[in-house]
């Protein structure tokens, strides 16, 4: 049974300490599962990326690609720096499997542009969040990462669970019985999200020192 779908590449991340599977898709789907769920994982790679860096009880569908995204993690006068080297196919909402959309949790975690936004809305009744960092990155020169400017926020915020419940309460004038379902579904992604950036931090930092 899957109990969550994350959606976004999982990547190779070049860093000073060597090559590491990483990817905000990846962080979530690992995070998820070692909290007890079961996990859809959608994403795009080539076919060389070991999948044995998923545990069991991770289902992966796979969009076919020629590369992986590949990103290099370095520094430059004291600033970090983030170069993407190679991309990945775009997910859309045709990959997702028709079995997947009647999940109760959903994250879409995009790192370089993927995910189409209109995945937000192919899920039938799940609570929903979005780790945006993907779509407000640009490539520059030589793939050097730059900020941009999130277009679709307008669009995709109402969507999600912190923004859904507010306006259950604020504008429909809800009890906290009334949006229960929302406030549940908020804590339980914020612990995911939360849980994997502190094993991100650890694996990124920590082994590294």
């Amino acid at each position: 049974m899957i109990d969550l779908v994350a959606i976004g590449h999982v990547t190779y991340d070049e860093t000073p300490s060597g090559v590491r599977p990483g990817g905000s898709a990846y962080y979530a789907a690992v995070t998820a599962r070692r909290l007890g769920l079961g996990v859809g994982l959608l994403t795009s790679l080539s076919p060389d990326y070991p999948l044995d860096v998923f545990p069991d009880g991770i289902h992966v569908t796979t969009v076919a690609s020629p590369r992986t995204t590949r990103y290099r993690l370095g520094e430059s006068r004291g600033a970090r720096t983030l170069t993407l080297l190679s991309r990945a196919a775009d997910l859309g909402v045709e990959d997702l499997p028709a079995a997947w959309r009647a999940v109760s949790l959903a994250m879409l975690c995009p790192v370089a542009g993927e995910v189409d936004p209109a995945l937000a809305g192919a899920f039938e009744d799940a609570a929903v969040a979005m780790l945006p960092q993907g779509w407000m990155r640009k490539r520059g020169r030589g793939g050097l990462i730059g900020p941009q400017p999130w277009e679709d926020a307008d669009d995709l915020l109402p969507q999600t669970q912190a923004t859904v419940a507010l306006n259950k309460v604020r504008f429909l004038g809800a009890g906290p019985a009334e949006a229960t379902f929302e406030l549940l579904a908020l804590v339980g992604l914020s612990m995911i999200y939360f849980s994997a950036g502190v094993w991100r931090f650890q694996k990124m930092h920590l082994k590294a020192a």
